[in-house]
């Protein structure tokens, strides 16, 4: 309240630079810009571990479920998503009238804990869980009273940071549920993300403007893998026409590159990119940046396709829909879609591929700054 006192490091501070500089954390998980940050040099190897411990402990949780729930008419299903951008996905288990479940990978502890449960439950088809992509926010709802929640995740809990309306209403809260003006919320969320709220209030059906920077709706049913006697169906037949699809990328790819210089061009010395503003629309990530290869060519935002070139007459392509990997272009000339007999080995590729175009974009915007 308006008597509180406020410090930080013996020192005291009014209430509004306590607000940035917690808002600063919240949005960063970052420490203050004047806080000692130690040598990390020697936990190096350890993350690298962890990286991979993740997956293990997620595997051994979903036996769990399927020595539970095997034989059930509500058999869940599950995925795993980054949902906070730290390296690490979070756990998704998706048992039907219970709702969502999502679990984090404590690398300290080695153990899946959970993060939120029954999310979506009981709520209509439109309920959406959406990763922002180069961020450490994500975006929950609309819920009962149709508002849109943005979280991030600090020290293996969700932390709510603003909410807004979908509604005529047009409301506008903090985290802590206290109501703030629009533009106080406009101004917190370009905090929070970096991205500069454009679209205008009461939302016209519901569109937030924010497509472009979201992962795909992780509350859909169809995108979880079913746990149990059906896990066999986890990729059944994808109703989309994938060349029309493709010869769509192509279209775009072509105008896209005959038109280079509408687009501002960065050259980061270990990548290059074009963009506009500080969205990339073409990123060429060398071999041997941060020890990926071979050379990668990203083009296109939701709608685009990875070229991995292993020669000049070797290359494989990737193509996605909605950050959804559908078909794969063979260096033979071989085309997996989605659903054909090996499609797992190339779905596994396909999500390092946008895990790793993610980290990059991330990057990318962090030297624009």
């Amino acid at each position: 309240d308006e008597n509180s006192d406020f410090s930080c490091r013996g020192e005291s501070i009014t209430m509004q630079e306590f607000e940035k500089l917690r808002d600063e954390i919240f949005r960063t998980g970052e420490p203050h810009e004047n806080e000692n940050v130690s040598d990390n040099s020697e936990t190096k190897g350890d993350t690298e571990q962890n990286n991979e411990n993740w997956k293990a402990a997620y595997e051994a949780y979903i036996n769990d479920f399927i020595a539970k729930y095997n034989g059930d008419e509500l058999i869940p299903g599950y995925l795993w998503h980054d949902l906070n951008n730290d390296g690490i996905p979070e756990l998704f288990i998706n048992h039907n009238n219970d709702g969502i479940k999502i679990f984090g990978y404590h690398d300290g502890a080695d153990k899946v804990v959970l993060l939120m449960d029954n999310v979506g439950n009981h709520m209509s088809g439109q309920f959406e869980i959406r990763a922002i992509k180069g961020t450490p926010c994500f975006l929950l709802g609309p819920d009962s009273s149709q508002e849109i929640s943005l979280y991030t995740i600090k020290d293996y809990n969700t932390v709510k940071l603003l909410v807004f309306s979908v509604s005529e209403d047009c409301i506008f809260k903090d985290g802590s549920g206290r109501k703030i003006s629009q533009k106080d919320f406009i101004t917190k969320f370009e905090e929070y993300t970096g991205i500069r709220w454009e679209a205008d209030f009461p939302l016209e059906n519901g569109e937030t403007g924010l497509e472009e920077h979201l992962s795909k709706n992780l509350a859909k049913a169809e995108k979880y893998t079913k746990i149990g006697t059906e896990k066999d169906t986890a990729f059944p037949a994808w109703d989309l026409d994938m060349d029309a699809e493709v010869e769509k990328i192509h279209e775009w790819n072509e105008e896209m590159l005959e038109n280079r210089t509408n687009y501002d061009f960065h050259n980061m010395g270990d990548y290059s990119c074009y963009t506009i503003g500080t969205d990339p629309v073409y990123i060429i990530a060398k071999s041997g940046y941060n020890d990926w290869e071979p050379t990668r060519y990203y083009y296109g935002y939701s709608i685009f396709y990875v070229e991995v070139e292993y020669s000049p007459k070797k290359v494989r392509k990737y193509y996605y829909s909605g950050y959804r990997l559908f078909r794969v272009e063979t260096e033979d000339g071989k085309v997996i879609e989605y659903g054909d007999k090996d499609w797992e080995k190339y779905d596994e590729e396909g999500k390092r591929l946008e895990e790793e175009r993610s980290a990059l974009e991330a990057d990318m915007r962090k030297r624009l700054e």
